[in-house]
């Protein structure tokens, strides 16, 4: 169910139900500590996050996210994983964080398609994110004209193509703010802004913050 729930980018229901799985597993973890040698209750709680983490990039590379996407989000989840060293902040760190990651991430692949054709638009744009996408690259991937393409999108979702592609970025770029795992300028250049300035600009532009500000606000 849960997995259902991430794919359609449910994030609050995502939250609640992931919560109570972890607080039922981890209960039955504590009453097993009697019989576990030391170390093993903590690697029962990493494994079982390290498997929730590949079933949940799994379920979204099943909806058409890009896997090399997936595959950076799972590597740094384990990285995490491996470096916490209490079972709270495990708890803690698989339903509101690493679950809550990915079902913002089907959100933002899945929102505001309201057709076949913007659709298929989002999905080239996932599957490019590094990419510097353009209108005319979409276009001759659908074998469209680049001004037909861009009306019928503008028509159906109320957002020009270029706005699209820079919301996705950003999308993927905030998140990467999230984990701290790179530099500003080395994520807003991952996803194709080389001028920092205007990352920071568009970045500002669809979250309300700056880079340097959004990751200050999350990260305490």
């Amino acid at each position: 169910m849960v997995l259902d729930l991430i794919k359609k980018g449910r994030t609050e229901d995502v939250i609640k139900y992931t919560e109570h799985i972890a607080h039922r597993f981890f209960l039955e973890l504590l009453n097993l500590k009697h019989r576990l040698v030391p170390g093993d209750l903590k690697r029962g709680a990493k494994n079982f996050l390290i498997i929730q983490n590949s079933l949940m990039r799994r379920a979204l590379y099943e909806v058409g996210i890009c896997p090399k996407v997936l595959q950076d989000i799972s590597i740094v989840n384990i990285n995490k994983i491996e470096n916490i060293n209490d079972l709270g902040p495990l708890y803690y760190y698989y339903y509101y964080h690493m679950a809550k990651e990915y079902s913002n991430l089907a959100r933002s692949y899945s929102g505001e398609l309201k057709t076949g054709l913007s659709k298929r638009v989002y999905k080239y744009v996932h599957t490019h994110i590094y990419e510097n996408v353009k209108l005319k690259d979409i276009a001759t991937h659908l074998h469209m004209v680049p001004s037909y393409l861009a009306h019928r999108f503008k028509k159906d979702t109320s957002i020009t193509i270029t706005e699209a592609i820079q919301r996705t970025k950003i999308t993927y770029a905030r998140e990467d703010i999230i984990r701290g795992q790179d530099s500003i300028s080395s994520i807003g250049a991952k996803y194709g802004f080389t001028d920092g300035s205007y990352f920071c600009k568009i970045f500002k532009k669809y979250i309300g913050y700056t880079p340097s500000q959004y990751k200050t606000n999350n990260n305490g």
